[in-house]
């Protein structure tokens, strides 16, 4: 498998975890073309470092690890990932369901971030 092929597998899995389940919905989310990012998900080209990052950025990975190594998916954020489920826990309250937003919350509240 290609570089650009492992890549854009590694794309498009992150996408379907995050909840991205069409391409459509990774477009408008990302603001990027559905062709761009169909090229990029099928490695079929390679794209600019600006919609790289922007890539990066909505799938929760660190600015420049979609290339650091082709041999693993890149990371995703530890800080990025407790912002991420902060929002999720407060759209659970506005939805109604207080009771397991409250339990997340409480949750991501006992979580010690580190500086290393």
């Amino acid at each position: 498998m290609t570089d650009l092929r492992r890549r854009g597998a590694s794309v498009v899995d992150r996408r379907i975890a995050l909840g991205y389940t069409t391409r459509q919905d990774f477009a408008v989310a990302t603001g990027l073309s559905y062709r761009l990012l169909g090229d990029v998900e099928r490695g079929r080209r390679e794209v600019s470092a600006g919609s790289w990052a922007v890539i990066e950025q909505a799938l929760g990975w660190e600015p420049g690890t979609v290339r650091a190594d082709e041999d693993r998916p890149p990371p995703v954020s530890a800080i990025r990932a407790l912002g991420d489920a902060y929002l999720i826990a407060a759209e659970l309250v506005e939805r109604g369901d207080d009771a397991l937003g409250l339990r997340l919350l409480r949750a991501l509240a006992d979580i010690e971030v580190l500086d290393c």
